[in-house]
């Protein structure tokens, strides 16, 4: 007769990680610092780091619009957050800064490749999706690079990639 009770985290990782989601669902300007000291207190292990930085990147994926907040909040995490230890077969220590560009740049990648020329209509909805996903990646890149957390050759890349052959663009254009 417990169907209806809420599931137990299985760690503290997965508790800590909800009360992430929990204050990444809550952050707004008004409540900026508050909300960012609780995350600095929360993110102190290297499962919760990459759990936290894959909700943050979804979440300012899926909402373009809210991009400039949660770059500043990239920005704050990246300088407050200590360097954790190597996790699993890696030998660099893992920081907030490494793994988000890590993961904006698989995002990247796969937006990149994920992206169909058929004129399918069931393809139709999934290319929409990869171009409103890959629209949040770029707007997030460049709120990161404004805020100096990505350099200018990260950003030189993406163009170049963007205006490769995908897009049917020359190279001396």
């Amino acid at each position: 007769l417990k169907a209806w009770a809420p599931a137990r985290a299985a760690s503290d990782s997965e508790r800590i990680l909800r009360q992430v989601r929990g204050l990444l669902n809550k952050l707004t300007p008004e409540n900026f610092e508050k909300l960012f000291t609780k995350l600095v207190e929360s993110i102190t292990t290297a499962e919760v780091l990459a759990g936290s930085i894959t909700m943050l990147f979804e979440k300012a994926v899926a909402e373009p619009i809210f991009c400039s907040l949660n770059a500043e909040l990239c920005l704050r995490l990246s300088k407050e957050l200590p360097e954790l230890p190597p996790s699993g077969g890696d030998t660099k220590p893992m920081t907030f800064r490494r793994v988000l560009l890590n993961t904006c740049q698989e995002e990247f990648e796969g937006s990149l490749q994920g992206l169909s020329n058929e004129d399918a209509e069931d393809k139709e909805d999934e290319n929409s999706k990869a171009k409103r996903r890959m629209l949040g990646n770029v707007k997030l890149i460049g709120n990161l690079f404004t805020r100096g957390v990505i350099n200018q050759k990260i950003v030189l890349v993406c163009v170049q990639q963007l205006l490769g052959g995908e897009l049917g663009v020359h190279e001396n254009c």
